[in-house]
């Protein structure tokens, strides 16, 4: 696979355009683009991960149903069902598991999973196939395989020193050249008036 270098940076604040492109809100989009940052920073396909999502399904509500300690999504909308399943998960409530009974993109899930841990400093384990391990040290290519999926909490805390020291991340090709023709999208057309308010001209990481 073809492969282009891009900072951390850029790598986030394109995928969050591409995710606000593909009608999520900035909140949203703001998760979606820091879960492919840390897939990346793992030497991942945060970019594929983040389209795989965008084309599975778009954001609307969603409503797990409760067995127990347990919460339960269905299929489709990975990223709105995944931030769902982590707000609750990390919540402090009586949730001791999530599951997915069927992933669409189970690369975002960890990612969105890995990025949450990060922050938090908790540890949030992944079971694929009867396999469990911690999001921090997962086997992804167990993840990418996967058809279902339970997150839950144990096993000692990660850390939660961030990203910063790394130099850049190796992403797809095709996949960020989609990313960024959906991130487009979001550029304002130029004109006096929007210079005057303040729109870039897509010349940095953050136009």
């Amino acid at each position: 696979m073809s492969t282009v270098k891009r900072s951390l940076n850029e790598i986030f604040t394109t995928l969050r355009k591409t995710a606000i492109a593909s009608g999520y809100s900035h909140g949203v989009a703001e998760e979606i683009g820091r879960a492919g940052v840390w897939l990346c920073a793992r030497g991942q396909d945060g970019a594929g991960s983040v389209l795989a999502a965008m084309s599975a399904g778009h954001e609307s509500p969603v409503t797990p149903r409760f067995e127990g300690a347990a919460a339960v999504f269905g299929p489709g909308q990975p990223a709105m069902a995944g931030l769902a399943a982590l707000d609750l998960l990390l919540s402090g409530r009586d949730i001791q598991q999530v599951r997915f009974e069927t992933v669409d993109a189970p690369m975002l899930i960890a990612g969105l999973a890995g990025a949450r841990a990060r922050e938090t400093g908790l540890a949030v384990i992944a079971e694929v196939g009867g396999v469990a391990e911690n999001i921090a040290e997962c086997d992804f290519e167990r993840i990418e395989q996967a058809t279902a999926m339970t997150l839950f909490l144990g096993g000692r805390p990660v850390s939660v020193e961030g990203d910063e020291h790394i130099d850049g991340a190796e992403v797809g090709a095709a996949a960020w050249a989609a990313c960024k023709k959906l991130a487009a999208r979001t550029h304002v057309p130029a004109s006096e008036q929007s210079r005057i308010m303040g729109a870039g001209a897509n010349l940095t990481d953050n136009d």
